[in-house]
């Protein structure tokens, strides 16, 4: 009888709340549905380069990858999930759970393309020359270590030496433009602009931030790939994130622990590191922000 209680009531407060904000679940709607058709827009662009290399290539791939999806989720669904139902029922639900999760992942893969598409016109726009190749290489070098991490896992563990190497370098390509940023906000500016807008100053910031936390969690990767005993509790990849993000935030819960001289010198570069992000970084963009509101 609880359950019930439960239920209903929970399904009532879903009910008030959708009808009460009936405006803005319109305009979330209507976000919703403008994001859906710049996701197909992106596909659609992938098979309208002028270069018919260019279009068999990144259309290949594009189709390939979701294939190899559509195999790997089938035959996970097929494999490890029993509804317990007769065979029409049981295949029924499979079809939906292997349709569902391959919309949601075609839909999860074009946002990422998506995202993709938009950092790399906020980077081609940036009129310093400087900036624009600093940003350039450290979304190379961060988007090719992660694709290693993700596809070939032992081989990312084998090349920790060179791999450290390039995110040091990655790093301080990372901080240069964060301090230009700091030094000149104007230095950011679009080629179409006269000055740098606060609102692309903020964008930015928090690409930078962002490439420097995916930065230092590669740090952290490789060296817990050097030793095993680099951090206790054996964490894997995502434990490692984890580290990362509570690190960063200077939390420190202290459920990971790093045990080695690289470990250890890693956490505290992660915490300076927040100290540049978060208290000199920030302040100088709002200052920015006083001072643009001023001269208005």
């Amino acid at each position: 009888m609880g359950k019930i209680f439960i239920i209903i009531s929970t399904v009532l407060l879903l009910i008030i709340i959708g009808t009460r904000n009936a405006k803005n679940n319109r305009r979330l709607f209507t976000s919703l549905k403008r994001l859906i058709s710049e996701i197909n827009n992106v596909y659609k662009d992938l098979f309208k380069d002028m270069s018919m290399v260019k279009r068999i290539t990144q259309g290949g791939l594009i189709i390939g990858a979701e294939i190899f999806i559509a195999v790997a989720v089938s035959t996970a669904v097929i494999k490890h999930i029993d509804t317990y139902a007769n065979f029409i029922i049981d295949l029924i639900i499979k079809l939906i759970i292997i349709f569902t999760s391959l919309v949601i992942i075609h839909f999860c893969m074009g946002y990422i393309l998506l995202a993709t598409v938009k950092i790399h016109k906020f980077i081609y726009g940036v009129e310093n020359k400087n900036v624009k190749v600093d940003l350039l290489l450290s979304y190379f070098i961060i988007s090719t270590y992660f694709t290693v991490l993700l596809v070939f896992p032992q081989q990312f563990k084998e090349s920790y030496k060179i791999g450290l190497l390039g995110v040091a370098i990655c790093y301080l390509l990372n901080i240069r433009v964060l301090v230009m940023l700091m030094t000149n906000p104007h230095n950011i500016k679009s080629k179409n602009q006269e000055g740098a807008s606060f609102s692309r100053i903020i964008i930015a910031a928090i690409l930078i931030v962002v490439l420097i936390v995916l930065n230092l969690y590669l740090a952290v990767c490789f060296v817990s790939g050097s030793d095993k005993e680099a951090f206790t509790n054996a964490p894997n990849y995502f434990d490692l994130f984890y580290y990362t993000i509570i690190t960063f935030t200077t939390v420190g819960y202290g459920d990971i622990v790093p045990t080695t001289i690289e470990a250890k010198f890693v956490s505290v570069l992660i915490s300076l590191t927040n100290i540049i992000c978060i208290t000199v970084f920030l302040s100088t963009i709002l200052s920015y922000r006083d001072k643009v509101e001023d001269d208005i």
